[in-house]
């Protein structure tokens, strides 16, 4: 038997396919059915005598992949590709197509499909609000230099300590330049979880908002102590692997440099 094997050239375009893959399917008015496009432009897809693809709606398309960072490997990708343009007309073409065969074959009018629809739709305009509701508060998330220093020397021996102090040597750490995009991550994660908490409390008092929990078992101080504590253990397992991430980064040269990263107390 032949043995058939995909060329570079065709997993590229599937790989552009899967990272675009699905916004293509979602419509603003619930529909499921494929809307054909009528903006005075040349038609680059046509199904069904439908124009699915035109080339202003291509335009618009590329253009918008280009201007989000909401997915670095499409970026990437994008940039890597000379002939971009025609792979990921290519993707979107297979999106057109899924989306018209589920029409055509009657999967979107199953109610799985439509309780699907729903669950999606209801995550994306989560999503959409979460995302815009950051926005009012973006500048109170940016760290300073003096904040993530002060930081790094209130954590260093707890989370930045590489080899603790032994017979004639120095304690080693981790230096605050190597660690500063995890440290300035690691304070924007905290103010935004006590700005969100905040910003929510201000609008359950403008919204009048009435919460009923009779329905929801009591949970004791002991129960959630012990739960706080074990998500804490959690989120210092994953900056310890982090900070594993941090040193295999490192050059070789560099790792035998105590100088860099040593610090006595």
């Amino acid at each position: 038997m032949q043995k058939k094997f995909v060329s570079t050239k065709n997993m590229m375009t599937l790989a552009l396919s899967l990272l675009v893959l699905l916004p293509a399917c979602w419509q603003s008015d619930k529909s499921t059915e494929s809307k054909a496009i009528n903006d005075g432009s040349p038609a680059m897809l046509s199904v069904d005598g439908k124009t699915l693809i035109t080339e202003k709606s291509f335009k618009d398309y590329f253009d918008n992949l280009l201007a989000s960072n909401q997915n670095p490997q499409l970026q990437m990708m994008l940039q890597l590709l000379p002939n971009a343009k025609q792979e990921l007309f290519k993707g979107q073409v297979n999106e057109k197509m899924i989306c018209y065969w589920a029409e055509k074959e009657g999967i979107t009018s199953s109610e799985e499909y439509k309780e699907k629809f729903a669950q999606g739709l209801e995550v994306l305009r989560v999503g959409l609000a979460a995302e815009f509701f950051k926005k009012e508060f973006a500048s109170d998330l940016l760290v300073s230099e003096d904040e993530a220093r002060a930081f790094y020397d209130a954590h260093k021996d707890s989370q930045y300590l590489m080899a603790p102090k032994a017979e004639g040597k120095a304690a080693q750490y981790y230096s605050f330049e190597q660690v500063k995009q995890h440290i300035e991550q690691q304070i924007q994660n905290e103010k935004l979880a006590k700005l969100f908490l905040e910003k929510l409390g201000e609008l359950k008092g403008k919204y009048n908002v009435v919460e009923n929990t009779a329905s929801l078992a009591a949970v004791s101080e002991a129960e959630e102590a012990k739960a706080e504590e074990a998500v804490a253990q959690v989120l210092s397992q994953e900056n310890l692997e982090d900070m594993s991430d941090v040193q295999s980064d490192m050059p070789q040269e560099e790792m035998a440099d105590t100088e860099l990263p040593a610090q006595s107390l």
